[in-house]
């Protein structure tokens, strides 16, 4: 299971432009199976990145509240995910 919030910058932005250059082949790399939901799983996942990106580049900045904010719009996005592809939170 991929656990997003192991990850640095740097990684988070791989995944995001994985998933953008094809949503649908990178979905099958991460989700073999093919469960339900599984290509907007991998949106939402993209959507937690994002947010996660924006959080983390916030507090390098010194901008904590508004980092702040960002983490709990990754968060809403981790609430609803299916949970084949959530990690403890």
């Amino acid at each position: 299971m991929l656990n997003l919030d192991l990850l640095n910058i740097e990684e988070l932005q791989e995944i995001v432009q994985k998933a953008e250059s094809d949503v649908t082949n990178y979905a099958k790399e991460l989700f073999p199976t093919k469960p339900q939901g599984y290509v907007k799983a991998v949106n939402l996942l993209v959507k937690y990145a994002k947010a996660k990106i924006e959080a983390m580049e916030d507090r390098l900045k010194g901008r904590i509240s508004r980092a702040d904010k960002h983490q709990e719009t990754a968060n809403n996005f981790w609430r609803v995910l299916p949970d084949y592809c959530k990690w403890d939170n």
